[in-house]
């Protein structure tokens, strides 16, 4: 039963993050250019930004969780944060608002996925079933789709594509509330500058060792060109459906 449970748990984290990011993320360009009436250069460059959260999501998954700051606390902070944000950009109208609460909502989203991952392997007994557990997430992402599309869009208009933010708020809500029920870990490395400990022993040496050996480097090739593609695929799909004349409600 109790395995039942984490599987349960694990794959309902995976299931709402992507529903959470797959309100908007598939038709945030097109929320952009068509609602905001931002021009290709503002909608480019504020597309441009989801970078922040691949150069910090390492980082603080290496640095932070688990040495300066617990899991339960750091899934809650940015859950809430996010949660907040998103609320927010639902409502923002001008350029500028827009990026600025666009840039922390990625600021403080980044670390998520990558919590809800490791409270996954640690809840999951049988590693084998991470892949089952991680299959939830596509089915999150593709629920979202259907029912902002096909329901809330077909319902209540085109216009109400800013909505897709409310629904993603929701979800890390339901995040920064299951985190406080989370037991609170001790800190396994706890962050402390003296004679004994330096904080050059936060520096991941041996995750860098890896990196010289050939076929890591040809798989983060393959990762990357594969990542290229999906961005191009995910921001640029939804304007140019709309082009060639889908109906809204198949974006």
């Amino acid at each position: 039963m109790k395995k039942l449970y984490s599987i349960i748990i694990s794959s309902g984290l995976f299931f709402l993050f992507f529903f959470a990011i797959g309100n908007f993320m598939p038709i945030l360009s097109l929320y952009l250019k068509d609602i905001l009436k931002f021009s290709n250069q503002q909608t480019g460059l504020i597309m441009s930004l989801v970078l922040v959260s691949s150069l910090l999501s390492p980082l603080l998954s290496s640095f932070v969780i688990d040495r300066i700051i617990t899991k339960k606390w750091l899934l809650f902070i940015c859950s809430l944060f996010s949660a907040g944000l998103l609320f927010n950009l639902s409502y923002c109208k001008s350029y500028f608002a827009f990026m600025i609460s666009y840039v922390l909502y990625i600021v403080f989203s980044s670390p998520v996925l990558g919590i809800i991952i490791a409270l996954a392997l640690d809840k999951i007994d049988n590693k084998d079933n991470f892949g089952k557990v991680r299959l939830f997430g596509t089915l999150g992402w593709i629920f979202a789709s259907m029912f902002f599309g096909f329901f809330w869009i077909d319902r209540f208009g085109y216009d109400r594509l800013g909505d897709s933010f409310i629904f993603a708020g929701i979800s890390f809500l339901c995040f920064a509330i299951f985190a406080l029920t989370l037991r609170d870990d001790k800190l396994k490395d706890r962050l402390v500058v003296n004679k004994r400990k330096s904080i050059l022993n936060l520096i991941p040496r041996d995750a860098l060792k890896d990196l010289s050996k050939p076929n890591l480097r040809s798989a983060l090739l393959l990762y990357f060109i594969g990542y290229l593609l999906e961005s191009i695929n995910i921001f640029g799909a939804s304007p140019f459906l709309k082009q060639i004349g889908v109906n809204p409600t198949f974006l």
